[in-house]
């Protein structure tokens, strides 16, 4: 996209702009320095006037007279221009004998190609940071009601709402700060090996404006060690008997 842009600013150039006798403003100095700078990170290698110069990321090579033909300023004024952009943290330049060096200061603020990889970094960072942790056979990931965060994706949004209306009826509705403190802590609950639709159950079937982790037997997975095979054979037998 940055080379495309290069060449659609050349062809603007050759076409009207060295055509077009007028004098630059520094905006546009300004403006075709970045243009003209280096945006691949590769040094580049060029012979001028058979001196041999690298021209590096961020940098651009050319004469004072080249400017001045370019912008069509006096020599003298190309370097008073130079000279005021250096002193504002713009642009660091040197002779190099044969040409002038020009780096841009923080030229990767500019760079389309740098700024647009960065961008696609951070969203999919930002995207894997988001996908919420809690993961369950059987939970409901439907959004009919169009809801929308701090509601997650894992959240059983039908019993969700049937526990904010239990809330309701017990004259307690859910704050906004506090159904999401409570949905962090079902988050947690769910992480420690806790059932969703146990936990909500419970607290709607004994009272509970809170929602807490439900006893052993009723987790999935966790076994009663009460309820096994011969403790069930001794409740059957009278006491006594063999």
């Amino acid at each position: 996209m940055k080379s495309g842009f290069i060449a659609l600013h050349r062809k603007i150039q050759d076409n009207f702009l060295w055509r077009e006798k007028r004098v630059f403003s520094k905006a546009e100095a300004w403006i075709d320095l970045l243009m003209e700078a280096r945006w691949r990170h590769e040094p580049q290698e060029c012979i001028i006037k058979n001196k041999r110069l690298v021209c590096n990321y961020g940098e651009c090579l050319y004469s004072l007279e080249t400017w001045a033909r370019r912008w069509n300023w006096s020599k003298s004024r190309v370097r008073r221009v130079l000279d005021l952009f250096q002193k504002c943290s713009m642009i660091e330049y040197k002779n190099e004998t044969v040409s002038v060096r020009i780096r841009i200061c923080n030229y990767e603020k500019y760079d389309i190609t740098r700024n647009q990889n960065d961008l696609k970094v951070k969203r999919k960072r930002n995207g894997s940071e988001t996908e919420s942790a809690p993961t369950e056979q059987g939970i409901t990931r439907n959004n009919k009601e169009g809801l929308k965060p701090p509601y997650p994706p894992w959240l059983n949004i039908d019993l969700w709402n049937e526990f904010r209306e239990f809330r309701k009826s017990l004259k307690a509705p859910l704050t906004p700060g506090g159904e999401s403190r409570l949905i962090k802590t079902l988050g947690n609950l769910i992480q420690a090996g806790g059932n969703q639709d146990a936990i909500i159950g419970q607290s709607i079937e004994r009272g509970w404006k809170g929602l807490f982790q439900c006893d052993a037997a009723d987790r999935p997975g966790k076994r009663d060690p009460y309820d096994e095979p011969w403790m069930r054979d001794v409740e059957a037998k009278p006491y006594g008997t063999a």
